[in-house]
């Protein structure tokens, strides 16, 4: 891809997560939820009520974003993650071949949050995945994407 080009399918993607997000939010009410929890063991987030789980996803861990330090760590590399969760993200190194940009086959690298969210609308569309949601934490915050089932 040609840097133009790139800018063309990033500018399509990111419209198009932003129009799968407004699909979450009308047709699963995500955001309306008290509480999440995420399990690692089943690949799953689940949004919960009154300690009830009322929605639940599979998921595929994108990357994390460390706001303090501004950087990018893909699941695939972090080993605070299962073995299954870091097979599942390998998938996007395939982005590499597509885009022809390095990141997406370093393991970290600098970045802001606005890349953050780049780097996950156009993960989103290569997994065809249903969205995404993103996990705040205290040093970073995990992006995966909302699977269908």
């Amino acid at each position: 891809m040609t840097k133009e080009q790139f800018e063309k399918f990033l500018a399509k993607v990111y419209e198009e997560l932003e129009n799968k997000q407004e699909s979450l939010f009308s047709d699963y009410n995500i955001g309306t939820y008290e509480s999440y929890w995420f399990n690692q063991n089943s690949k799953t987030l689940q949004f919960k009520n009154n300690e009830k789980v009322e929605l639940e996803f599979k998921i595929v861990c994108i990357g994390t974003w460390a706001h303090e330090k501004g950087t990018w760590m893909w699941s695939w590399a972090n080993e605070s993650f299962t073995e299954d969760i870091r097979k599942d993200s390998e998938e996007l190194k395939k982005l590499k071949e597509i885009t022809r940009y390095d990141a997406f086959e370093m393991e970290a690298f600098q970045c802001d949050e606005n890349t953050a969210y780049e780097i996950t609308a156009i993960s989103v569309k290569h997994l065809d995945a249903l969205g995404m949601y993103k996990m705040p934490g205290e040093k970073s915050h995990l992006f995966v994407a909302l699977m269908k089932e």
